[in-house]
């Protein structure tokens, strides 16, 4: 007889059968209609579990081979062999692998589209977090979250081993002549006319991976949408993606916990994911912690490689569906180029750019959104796309630390878009922007390039009028640069009625340093200046007093 019991505990019901054996109660359920418990919060269903057996007690509940749906808005977690047990007091539900080799087998999640592997399921249902983690006892937990359209073409092959046969083409063969997905492991060992032990070790490994879900209680397999996945993307007819993201932690940090209000899984000891091997992408987030959200979508705090960029910042947001990164606040960004010179393989040699891009905000658009395998050659990916003014400053150039302040001396780079960042070149780098000069010159707009120092700075050819420096007190004629060397001018400089000619004018906030080949003053109608020349001449400029020392070489005069 089946039984319907309500609430018989807080937000738990139950429909199966009953059986008295002594002072212990069970709950029963046959193979085509076994027991079920569901576990509700605030009247909505969360949690539904079936099994054959199920021991009741004034505690709990428990059984050591259970299916479990877990539903996440319209979506759910399951898996089809379980440890379970319910502690009424407390309202916690614990879900864990047993000795059954069906157990090993991942949770499967349609939210996020993962396969998961994790050892221990736990939930205090009055709050609103799930601990994926260790099992109990253990000191070091090991997590694997897995993308449902993940693939290898080497996993692939090794799976066939020595056989005629990919097991995989077998399945898929085996249910066409069924017509259906889901069938008796005896029927497909007659049909491979294989032993039916030998047929179910086949099936308890795929599910163990992956590619079925396998019911132990009636022996019988139902094929994943993974299996004929991973054939078409062997065949190259589907696009798939490379993402795998591993979780190794120590106590008393937890693998994963997943947030019932939101569903996003906060995971822990990340080291990094790789998002495309072909195009170069992958993400190191700080503290070793990321957020996994609705179907493969990851925010994080932390490190972009992609390509010859390496960005550094917060509130990053990769996009599963669109293949790109929203990098939300970018602390800086370091580049790095390929140079004329070659490897003994024949790749191009690459060097670090000495300067960094700080602050702003860019999407990083990886690759086509159909083509995550990168099997296809779309040659403008990666795309980085600023979309904020960025900046480069010049207070920690080595050997001139603190002479440009950061909010006085900078250049503002306008909102950019490059492609092909995984193959850069000096020639390729030329952000337009505005050069901010502090007190020394004003505002002005210039192209920025790689140095011959390998830093961003620009030079500057000045009009026959010159430029003027120091708020009008000297006009620069000749050449202006910027890298990190400091800003540095060629040619001659007028200040007041002098001339000073050299080949490295050093500008600063405060002073204007130089070894002039020349230098020369007229007399002005006040009779204040004499007429002066003077040759290899050391003179340093105060701007600040407006005081100029010269001194003459030795021998000079």
């Amino acid at each position: 007889k089946e039984f319907r019991i309500k609430n018989m505990y807080k937000g738990v019901n139950y429909e199966g059968g009953l059986t008295f054996e002594g002072a212990i109660v069970k709950g029963t359920g046959k193979n085509v209609a076994p027991a079920i418990i569901t576990l509700f919060r605030s009247d909505t269903l969360y949690l539904r579990i079936r099994s054959k057996d199920f021991l009741f007690s004034k505690a709990g509940l428990s059984s050591q081979e259970v299916a479990i749906s877990l539903y996440l808005d319209k979506d759910s977690i399951y898996h089809s062999n379980l440890g379970f047990s319910y502690f009424a007091a407390s309202r916690q539900v614990n879900l864990f692998r047993t000795n059954n080799p069906i157990s090993k087998s991942p949770y499967f999640d349609s939210f996020h589209n993962l396969d998961m592997y994790f050892e221990y399921l736990s939930w205090k249902m009055n709050e609103s977090k799930i601990i994926l983690s260790r099992a109990r006892g253990a000191s070091l937990g090991r997590a694997q979250f897995e993308s449902t359209s993940s693939f290898n073409s080497d996993y692939f092959l090794k799976m066939m081993g020595l056989d005629d046969y990919h097991p995989l083409n077998r399945l898929i063969k085996f249910s066409e002549w069924f017509y259906s997905e889901t069938f008796p492991v005896s029927e497909f060992a007659t049909w491979l006319d294989k032993p039916v032990e030998a047929v179910t070790g086949l099936c308890i490994d795929l599910a163990n991976k992956g590619f079925i879900f396998y019911d132990r209680t009636n022996n019988e397999v139902t094929i994943k949408k993974k299996t004929k996945d991973f054939l078409n993307s062997f065949a190259k007819k589907k696009d798939y993606d490379i993402i795998n993201i591993i979780s190794e932690t120590k106590a008393p940090t937890d693998n994963a916990i997943l947030d019932m209000k939101k569903y996003g899984i906060t995971v822990n000891g990340v080291t990094g994911v790789l998002l495309s091997d072909s195009q170069k992408i992958a993400i190191y987030p700080y503290n070793k912690q990321l957020v996994i959200g609705k179907n493969r979508n990851l925010s994080f705090d932390g490190i972009v490689e992609a390509g010859l960029f390496t960005v550094f910042g917060h509130k990053f947001l990769f996009s599963y569906d669109s293949f790109n990164i929203r990098l939300e606040k970018i602390d800086s960004i370091k580049i790095s180029v390929e140079t004329e010179k070659k490897d003994k393989l024949g790749n191009p040699l690459i060097v670090e750019v000495n300067n960094i891009i700080q602050l702003g905000t860019a999407e990083l658009y990886i690759d086509n959104p159909d083509n995550k395998s990168g099997l296809k050659s779309f040659k403008q990916y990666p795309i980085i796309n600023a979309m904020t003014y960025s900046y480069i400053f010049y207070d920690k150039v080595p050997g001139l630390e603190g002479a440009y302040k950061q909010k006085d001396f900078y250049f503002r780079v306008d909102p950019f878009t490059y492609e092909n960042i995984d193959h850069y070149t000096h020639q390729d780098m030329k952000l337009l922007g505005d050069f901010v000069g502090g007190n020394i010159l004003k505002p002005m707009r210039q192209y920025l390039v790689i140095q011959e120092n390998n830093s961003l700075g620009f030079n500057m050819t000045i009009p026959p009028e010159g430029i003027e420096v120091y708020g009008a007190r000297a006009k620069l004629y000749d050449n202006l640069s910027m890298s990190n060397r400091g800003l540095v001018g060629s040619g001659s400089l007028t200040h007041l009625t002098s001339t000073t000619k050299s080949d490295e004018f050093k500008f600063f906030p405060d002073s204007m340093i130089t070894h002039a080949s020349t230098f020369s003053t007229e007399k002005d109608v006040s009779g204040l200046f004499p007429i002066l020349n003077g040759q290899d001449v050391a003179i340093k400029w105060l701007t600040q007093k407006d005081e100029w020392i010269a001194t003459n070489a030795t021998g000079k005069t």
